[in-house]
């Protein structure tokens, strides 16, 4: 069963159906994609909860990178971090984390926000977005809102607002659950997930 990112399912639900097909057939093999944000979520979380230094994520996490377009992407996505954290309280928690499977158990989705943060005695906790192209709409911000929050607001995280950070506006997506139509346009979309791999599946054992 594949598992994508977050951001990634997020990503793929802004496509055409042809580009959609075009991507999620890279999974249908073994390897599957490649997380383009590893880097950026590692520094982010050193940044927050981790207590670390830009410099030493610039030393330690960035730099070492062999591929420039990652590097120049992941740096440009961490500077604009630290200019959204500028001003603001830094007291920051480990965020939980979970997984979202499609109804039919074809595709897992990994919950994995970068961090918590807590400001005026409220809980929050941040997913973020840095992906240029396409560019993050609010309904779809809103969809990975509300599945962080069906499987990650329980137990010790029950009080907390779950939230979509996007470094390339920059702007922070928060909301008011639940919406009905943007848990219709997920059902929808995780059904044509399960039937995309479904009959591909099928068409392999033939």
């Amino acid at each position: 069963m594949p598992q994508i990112a977050l951001t990634t399912f997020l990503k793929l639900c802004l496509l055409s159906e042809k580009r959609k097909k075009s991507e999620y057939a890279k999974y249908l093999g073994p390897g599957g994609g490649y997380d383009y944000y590893w880097s950026l979520k590692s520094c982010i979380a050193d940044i927050t909860f981790g207590e670390k230094t830009y410099d030493y994520c610039v030393g330690h996490t960035l730099n070492p990178l062999k591929k420039a377009a990652e590097k120049a992407h992941n740096t440009a996505g961490l500077q604009a971090f630290v200019k959204w954290l500028e001003g603001r309280p830094r007291d920051f928690f480990d965020p939980p984390e979970g997984v979202y499977a499609s109804p039919k158990g074809h595709l897992k989705i990994k919950l994995r926000p970068e961090f918590g943060r807590i400001s005026e005695s409220q809980r929050s906790v941040v997913a973020i977005w840095n992906t240029n192209e396409p560019a993050l709409t609010k309904f779809v911000a809103v969809v990975g809102i509300m599945m962080m929050s069906e499987k990650l607001q329980t137990g010790d995280f029950k009080d907390c607002k779950f939230t979509v950070l996007d470094l390339r506006k920059p702007f922070w997506y928060r909301s008011e659950l639940p919406q009905p139509h943007v848990a219709r346009f997920l059902a929808q979309e995780l059904e044509w997930v399960d039937n995309f791999f479904q009959e591909n599946v099928s068409k392999k054992a033939a």
